[in-house]
């Protein structure tokens, strides 16, 4: 049987006092969590790909597989500091298509 993998995209906000926050760090801080929570087997198999993140709106695009896209969600959820900064990770917006998931952030980033 051959099982087939969607791409989920799902737009994220951060909400923090810091002003600093970079891609790497956000990055890093999923990773780990995200490693914590299911192993290394879970990780591999989520299929995580960071594709943007806007680090003057605090605003970030990632891939996953729709088989991980709840894992992800409560991963997101759960991380509560980067570098020692107090943070709240804020899924917006859940999306199958790479165009629409785009065209949410643009959105988003016009108004801003």
């Amino acid at each position: 049987m051959i099982t087939t993998y969607r791409d989920r995209y799902i737009i994220f906000r951060i909400l923090s006092k810091s002003i600093n926050i970079s891609f790497k760090m956000v990055k890093d801080a999923v990773w780990d969590k995200f490693q914590l929570l299911y192993g290394l087997d879970g990780t591999t198999t989520a299929g995580l790909y960071f594709e943007k993140f806007d680090e003057q709106n605090k605003i970030g695009l990632v891939r996953c597989s729709h088989i991980s896209l709840t894992m992800l969600l409560v991963t997101l959820t759960i991380i509560t500091k980067i570098d020692e900064s107090e943070i709240l990770i804020y899924p917006e917006y859940v999306t199958g298509t790479i165009r629409k998931a785009n065209k949410y952030l643009l959105k988003v980033i016009e108004t801003n």
